[in-house]
């Protein structure tokens, strides 16, 4: 298997583990941390899957060669965010209210704002390297909702903004991962 097919298949499966994630995900008190139960095992596996995700994304910028540099600042930057979310997952699995919900919507936030400008610098590379013009149309049209969401919108819940954020991302998540894995 190509380093492009093990990137491509990891993006997916870490798409499809995300979406299992916003499907599960509780709602209010059942959200609320404490360390058990069914908000514990949902913030696990987002957890995992935002760590996939960073791996998979490894390997879409090392085959954007001709536009490393873009490649690489999104990549650092979508580490930020993917500790930004990390942080996010602990509080709302971990901590008790209400210090977890702070901590969750604060964190998330910024996970959140920081993916949205990775994807942006990574489709601004797609678009200079032809990876695929349609793929980069569509995240940075995505980054750019998300962002002026996040500015301007309404409350980052996960089934409401928050819900529409992480699709987004997981729709560009998972094109780039079937992008990569037709160019092996």
């Amino acid at each position: 298997m190509t380093t492009n097919e093990r990137a491509g298949t990891t993006l997916i499966a870490a798409s499809i583990a995300i979406v299992g994630v916003m499907v599960t995900h509780p709602t209010g008190r059942d959200a609320a941390g404490a360390g058990h139960g069914l908000s514990t095992i949902v913030h696990a596996v987002a957890i995992i899957a935002e760590l996939a995700l960073l791996l998979g994304l490894l390997g879409l910028t090392a085959h954007l060669r001709s536009q490393r540099d873009l490649a690489v600042a999104a990549l650092v930057t979508y580490a930020a965010a993917t500790m930004s979310l990390i942080v996010a997952a602990i509080a709302a699995g971990w901590i008790e209210p209400p210090t977890a919900g702070t901590l969750n919507h604060s964190f998330a936030t910024v996970g959140f704002g920081l993916a949205a400008i990775a994807i942006i610098l990574w489709s601004i590379a797609m678009w200079f390297e032809q990876f695929s013009r349609p793929l980069a149309v569509l995240g940075a049209v995505s980054g750019g909702v998300i962002l002026f969401g996040l500015l301007h919108g309404p409350e980052l819940a996960m089934h409401g903004f928050g819900g529409v954020v992480t699709l987004l991302l997981v729709i560009w998540m998972g094109w780039t991962g079937l992008a990569l894995r037709r160019r092996s």
